[in-house]
């Protein structure tokens, strides 16, 4: 069973009107009908399904929530989100939505998350480095950043932009001026908080692996071209 801990958080979601990236990080899963049912405030809802490559949808617009455009297209009907899983809300109006409290979601019971792209949601207030680390068998000492994702990142609704974690930039000390050269948001001490939802690209069958907090010039150079091949041209995708 994955690791959980009490909840003391923040289980509302104050939505604007546009996308906004959640998640939730409780073991109570999510009725996407129930909490997000109402059209006047909702278009659609959608969820990344990582073994599948492929996107859940539900709308409240469509008297079937959408089960007979989301066959047409190939997707799943979106019908609950569970926990750790992250999900996207394109909100016609403003309004705030109540998530599950009770037992949240640890970081290190996505130890062994899926290869690829995931959508996901944590409830222990890591910043993306701590999360990072979390994801290793055994946490590394504070002057090692582990090597267990190529990146992370979450989008900011009001500004419409990705903040972006990278741990290997992090490592080699480049992070900061990658992400200014690239016009993304800084995580700076930002926490991955409750409600946040955030794409992780994972390595495949790698946990653990760390890298010293400074490397070599050839290491930084080969990292940060594996970084924007990889990464930067690939952006996570909002539906």
């Amino acid at each position: 069973a994955a690791n959980a801990i009490q909840a003391s958080a923040q289980t509302t979601a104050n939505l604007p009107p546009g996308w906004t990236l959640l998640g939730n990080s409780s073991y109570t899963a999510i009725d996407v009908a129930t909490v997000f049912g109402d059209p006047a405030h909702v278009n659609t809802v959608w969820k990344w399904i990582a073994s599948k490559s492929g996107w859940a949808f539900y709308t409240p617009t469509l008297t079937d929530g959408g089960a007979a455009y989301a066959a047409s297209k190939g997707y799943d009907l979106l019908v609950s989100v569970d926990a750790g899983e992250g999900f996207w809300v394109d909100a016609k109006a403003a309004f705030t939505a109540q998530l599950p409290s009770g037992t949240v979601v640890q970081s290190a019971s996505f130890q062994f998350v899926n290869a690829g792209w995931n959508l996901i949601a944590i409830g222990d207030n890591k910043t993306p480095r701590q999360f990072n680390n979390a994801l290793s068998p055994t946490p590394p000492s504070p002057d090692i950043i582990a090597n267990n994702l190529l990146s992370l990142w979450t989008w900011d609704t009001s500004l419409s932009n990705w903040y972006l974690y990278a741990p290997s930039l992090d490592a080699n000390g480049t992070l900061a001026s990658y992400i200014t050269s690239k016009a993304y948001l800084n995580f700076g001490n930002m926490v991955l908080g409750p409600t946040m939802g955030f794409w992780v690209y994972a390595y495949p069958n790698t946990t653990g692996t760390t890298t010293a907090a400074t490397t070599s010039t050839s290491s930084a150079t080969t990292t940060t071209t594996v970084v924007s091949t990889t990464t930067t041209t690939v952006v996570p995708a909002s539906p």
